[in-house]
């Protein structure tokens, strides 16, 4: 959707949308210089003329600046012969939301973007479509009808063929008042989605995006003898001790499932992780998280109060001798039983 080329200087301004995709990166630049010097301009940059009157610059920015670089060293004819200057056509849509597409299509594409780069464009740029397309129509976005299939993560996800998972962290901090600066900084390719996420977290409770460094000088505090409580943040008794210790542990495992899953993500950013299936891997891990946070000792048996026996000294039926139950094991038990271990709530339980 483009007419004849036209060429000579011509005054436009960048389109915003375009203007949102980060430059070539130095290599891609010398590449992109020495292919013109040696061929000239192969391909047109295009501009777009608004319902105002106004012109735009939506592809060939790059070539653009590269051709002017050349033209200020003097350097007006390319090895080939031809004549090394700018040439332009004009895309002949009208609607904003076509020059949207075209903009995303031809970028996501030809440039050198990370997954994080990828999401974050895509959740930006697609506001944008929505937006231009519910003016279009006269309707609200809510009500707009793009035809394609899936909800917006799947969307934005297949149109910029990149991770579900990340296109749905960007929408979270897109949509927080504290991420505006965050988004640019993931488009610029300075900061990843999962360390955006950690500034957003400690934005969003007052904190400074990063954790102050300790003084070294401060005087240590004497540590006080450990308290162990139960999964009712009740403190439990000393011969139960040993078992509910175990519920440290979990937490202690289920913060390093945590940060497998943040390094993973990571990897999966790098050239060589592409082929790794992150949802499989997520899903995985969200259930070992949950079994482990199910199966944890939750309560001390109510029926044999954690003695592991009835008064005749046989197995307690309740928690078969473990002395313990899990949540699982507790949910079973009636609103009666439960409730004067559920008011108790003497002390939150280190490490959840």
């Amino acid at each position: 959707m483009s007419s004849r080329e036209k060429t000579g200087p011509v005054e436009f301004k960048i389109h915003p949308i375009a203007a949102m995709y980060p430059g070539c990166t130095p290599e891609e630049k010398e590449a992109m210089k020495i292919s013109i010097r040696q061929n000239g301009l192969i391909h047109a940059a295009t501009l777009w003329e608004d319902d105002n009157g106004r012109t735009f610059l939506i592809d060939g920015l790059n070539r653009a600046r590269i051709v002017a670089e050349l033209l200020q060293e003097g350097i007006e004819v390319a090895d080939n012969g031809s004549v090394i200057e700018m040439r332009y056509v004009t895309f002949e849509g009208r609607k904003l939301s076509e020059v949207i597409q075209f903009i995303e299509s031809n970028n996501m594409a030809r440039r050198t973007l990370s997954a994080s780069q990828r999401a974050a464009i895509g959740v930006r740029a697609y506001q944008k479509y929505i937006k231009a397309l519910a003016d279009e129509n006269n309707v609200a976005a809510s009500e707009v009808n793009t035809g394609e299939q899936g909800e917006v993560g799947m969307r934005i996800a297949a149109r910029t063929s990149t991770n579900r998972q990340y296109v749905y962290q960007c929408i979270r901090i897109n949509e927080s008042k504290f991420g505006t600066d965050l988004m640019d900084q993931i488009i610029a390719g300075k900061l990843k989605i999962n360390n955006a996420l950690k500034v957003l977290g400690r934005r969003e409770q007052g904190l400074p995006d990063e954790e102050e460094a300790k003084d070294p000088t401060d005087t240590p505090v004497q540590a006080q003898p450990t308290k162990t409580y139960d999964g009712l943040k009740n403190e439990v008794h000393p011969d139960h001790k040993a078992i509910f210790a175990v519920r440290e542990k979990i937490a202690e495992i289920l913060k390093l499932v945590k940060k497998v899953q943040a390094e993973t993500t990571a990897i999966c950013e790098k050239a060589g992780g592409r082929n790794i299936n992150l949802d499989a891997l997520n899903t995985d891990l969200k259930n070992i998280t949950a079994n482990l946070r199910t199966h944890q000792p939750h309560s001390p048996c109510p029926n044999c109060a954690g003695a592991g026996k009835t008064v005749d000294k046989k197995k307690c039926p309740t928690c078969t001798g473990s002395c313990f139950l899990d949540m699982a094991q507790w949910k079973l038990l009636t609103p009666e039983v439960r409730a004067p271990y559920e008011k108790k709530a003497s002390a939150p339980p280190e490490g959840e």
